[in-house]
């Protein structure tokens, strides 16, 4: 009875290792890669890459935009944004991700006046 179990859970094991080297599974780590390539290239970025790259959440992407503090731009209705333009805001502290937008308008408009 030991050796049925252990041999299921060698049967498991082999398995999966035989997945683990399949071309399916290595077409599909390497497509995946080729896309990251490509996005980490390109100067536009999608809501959610916005948030990854500012290292805040999709709603403080939103806020900032609604707030002109970065540019929302349209792409066949797809919101997009500058990787160049989140660098500069945060650079020159108009925009500090993970702030309340009450903050983020206070300073908005402390730089329109400066």
């Amino acid at each position: 009875m030991k050796s049925d179990a252990v041999n299921v859970a060698a049967a498991r094991v082999e398995a999966a290792a035989a997945f683990l080297m399949s071309p399916f599974l290595v077409a599909r780590i390497v497509e995946g890669m080729q896309a990251a390539a490509i996005r980490a290239q390109s100067p536009w970025l999608n809501r959610q890459d916005a948030a990854d790259y500012a290292r805040c959440g999709i709603s403080e992407i939103d806020r900032a935009s609604n707030l002109k503090i970065i540019t929302k731009y349209q792409r066949g209705g797809a919101p997009l944004f500058k990787r160049a333009e989140i660098d500069a805001v945060i650079e020159n502290g108009k925009w500090t991700p993970g702030t309340s937008s009450q903050n983020a308008e206070s300073r908005r408009q402390k730089a329109e006046t400066t």
